[in-house]
């Protein structure tokens, strides 16, 4: 693109700003979660989604793979979180175990699209949204 910004400097000014009561950590997720997050916090929980299916779907952001042992742990730790007075929003594939492991929180499947792929008929699928049952979600799919 010709004469195409590529940030605005003054949002980029503004959100330094803002960054200067917010203290960010780089750590394990787990850790990071469980003695960090307060009461009353949002927590967003955005995993490799799950694949029961054993199909090409992404499964990692680094090179360890985000095993359905790890959906456990993190379901597992998003519970912890919700009982703690957190609220939790989260996302997943729509499949029968993610409905499973998240049955005491409200999730809905909403159609997507994707632009990745070459076969127009593969870039339509589910996903769910996952939510703490105190942020009034919608309807309980599975």
């Amino acid at each position: 693109y010709k004469n195409r910004s590529i940030y605005d400097i003054d949002h980029v000014y503004q959100v330094a700003a803002e960054l200067q009561s917010t203290k960010l950590i780089a750590g394990d997720y787990k850790d990071t979660l469980l003695q960090h997050a307060k009461p009353g916090d949002l927590v967003f929980l955005d995993p490799p989604y799950l694949n029961e299916k054993n199909t090409k779907i992404f499964s990692r952001y680094n090179s360890t793979i985000f095993s359905t042992e790890d959906h456990i742990e993190l379901a597992g730790i998003a519970k912890e979180l919700d009982h703690k007075g957190c609220y939790v929003i989260a996302t997943n594939s729509a499949s029968s175990l993610v409905s499973s492991l998240y049955r005491s929180f409200d999730i809905q499947a909403v159609k997507v699209s994707r632009s990745i792929s070459c076969d127009g008929a593969k870039r339509a699928g589910f996903e769910s949204i996952i939510a703490s049952k105190r942020l009034c979600l919608g309807r309980r799919v599975g």
